[in-house]
């Protein structure tokens, strides 16, 4: 059994959890960590973070809610959505410094729109625009249930694109109007931009759809993965990373549309994908396994597993070799892929 040492932590702590809970003073194993009480009072002590192998758990940043989605706004700032606000996490004072509120149900999905604006989309059925140096609220657009929010140039100007049940929504990035409306046969999980004029989706019904936005129309179906597909990553101009729910990755030729290769390791949903350089690709699975893959053998180079057993929800990257994931109960896992 898998174990974690407490040996950095203060004895009066551990006396203080040992009285709650009957558990050794120098080790807890995993069905003890497993355990939401525990967790609860681990977080309620000064015990402000502990290491096993490559993971650090911030236990003094459990927000107690779901980190659905995770935002860098730049070096020193994180946005974290929850269920119905959006913490911003200082990674140097390992502190939240603003709770953003508005929104009326879980937050979904965030977007960095520029330097001084960002957005997020709630199942409340909104987009609602911030202004990052105030932290106040800039507008609210009616959208229904946006999961996913994209920037991409048109044209060489700049606009936003929601996806959501059923449709897609192009807004003006500066009064923040609605342009277009696509339609879509299947609620959309992801959307990327692929090039000056195209974007992809995926869907509920396992379908990659290549939407050209000048056309207004679907111009492209690629199927292949077995159930909906979940997010993306695009590898170079003509080539994209899916993942999706039957646990594969899939790259594709994007102007052919054929998968030139699938990575099979994970035995669970593939939740989020990280791009760490040309031929090296981070991904992480419903069960909570970290996987660092060669993009150019298609092998698995290393996997991480992450001792709390909580659905991670979110994953960016901080820098070369540090990712940032965020769980179920708001704890945030710092990983070392080095």
């Amino acid at each position: 059994m898998k174990s974690i040492l407490f040996s950095k932590f203060k004895k009066k702590n551990l006396q203080l959890l040992v009285s709650i809970f009957p558990i050794d003073t120098s080790i807890i194993n995993l069905n003890q960590i497993h355990n939401k009480k525990i967790l609860q009072c681990l977080s309620k002590l000064n015990l402000y973070e502990f290491i096993y192998e490559n993971i650090n758990v911030l236990k003094e940043n459990m927000i107690q809610e779901y980190a659905c989605s995770l935002l860098k706004l730049d070096n020193s700032i994180i946005a974290i959505a929850t269920f119905s606000s959006i913490k911003i996490w200082n990674l140097t004072s390992k502190k939240i410094i603003k709770n953003l509120t508005g929104h009326g149900r879980i937050v979904t999905c965030l977007l960095k729109i520029n330097s001084s604006k960002m957005a997020s989309g709630s199942d409340d059925s909104s987009v609602k625009i911030w202004d990052t140096n105030t932290w106040f609220c800039l507008t609210s657009l009616s959208i229904p249930n946006p999961t996913c929010l994209i920037k991409f140039y048109l044209y060489n100007i700049a606009h936003l694109a929601s996806g959501g049940k059923e449709s897609i929504k192009i807004w003006n990035i500066n009064c923040f109007t609605c342009l277009k409306t696509i339609v879509s046969k299947s609620p959309i999980h992801c959307m990327i931009q692929l090039n000056k004029f195209q974007i992809a989706t995926g869907s509920k019904n396992k379908a990659i759809k290549i939407w050209d936005l000048s056309k207004r129309e679907c111009v492209k179906t690629i199927i292949g993965h077995e159930f909906a597909v979940l997010v993306f990553e695009k590898l170079n101009e003509n080539q994209l990373i899916s993942g999706s729910e039957d646990a594969s990755i899939k790259i594709w030729d994007i102007k052919r549309g054929k998968c030139v290769k699938t990575l099979y390791e994970h035995i669970c949903s593939v939740t989020c994908l990280v791009k760490l350089n040309r031929i090296h690709l981070a991904s992480l699975s419903r069960n909570s396994e970290l996987k660092i893959w060669d993009l150019i053998t298609g092998n698995c180079m290393k996997t991480i597993k992450f001792v709390i057993k909580l659905c991670i929800m979110s994953m960016i990257k901080l820098n070369k070799i540090e990712l940032l994931c965020g769980c179920m109960n708001g704890i945030l896992l710092a990983s070392n892929i080095e």
